[in-house]
């Protein structure tokens, strides 16, 4: 998943290994990552997203789309949703410094 392009909240790209590192320097960091899907006439997008929150000073926002056929149920949908976003926590464990933690996988079930 980190292999992917990732951008800014503001569209720009971005090296997510080296923005994360950069993210998570000093105290008082956690990360969240999510992912939820939106279905279109011949596709659905599918968003991860790493919340990078500082304590009481807001957070950086960190994105990824993949663009899948359409899922035709439900359960399918979430599955995929799920594992993307342990997928993206699985990867990015190892490149955190110790003081940050994972502290919410969001998931839609």
């Amino acid at each position: 998943m980190l292999e992917r392009d990732w951008f800014t909240l503001y569209g720009e790209p971005v090296n997510i290994k080296r923005a994360i590192a950069e993210s998570t320097e000093g105290p008082d960091k956690s990360i969240i990552i999510g992912t939820d899907s939106q279905r279109f006439d011949h596709h659905e997008d599918f968003i991860t997203v790493i919340v990078v929150r500082t304590e009481l000073k807001g957070a950086r926002v960190f994105y990824t789309r993949e663009k899948e056929p359409k899922y035709f149920n439900l359960r399918d949908k979430l599955i995929k949703e799920a594992y993307m976003s342990i997928q993206t926590a699985y990867e990015l464990s190892p490149i955190l410094p110790p003081t940050c933690k994972i502290v919410a996988l969001h998931a839609d079930v």
